[in-house]
């Protein structure tokens, strides 16, 4: 899996002008972000979901934890029914 790291590594461009290219924001001349976008994609890169929600400082996911008693009849009905 080709990193964000290894997108600045082979370019010669700093990470943050990398960012800035891939996600559009902020200024990157048209011709280094066709640079950096080609070698994206050659390199088939994909963004790390992990690494942009830590960045962003939320995941994004819901948590459900049902009440105790709830939980023991949501476990029954799958045990029930997974047979």
């Amino acid at each position: 899996m080709t990193s964000l790291s290894d997108l600045s590594k082979l370019s010669g461009y700093s990470k943050a002008t990398i960012s800035r290219a891939l996600s559009g924001n902020g200024y990157v001349s048209k011709e280094t972000r066709k640079i950096i976008l080609d070698l994206a994609k050659e390199l088939d890169y994909t963004p790390n979901a992990i690494a942009q929600d830590l960045s962003a400082g939320t995941t994004k996911k819901y948590r459900s934890c049902p009440p105790l008693r709830q939980a023991s009849v949501f476990w029954a009905n799958i045990r029930r029914n997974s047979g």
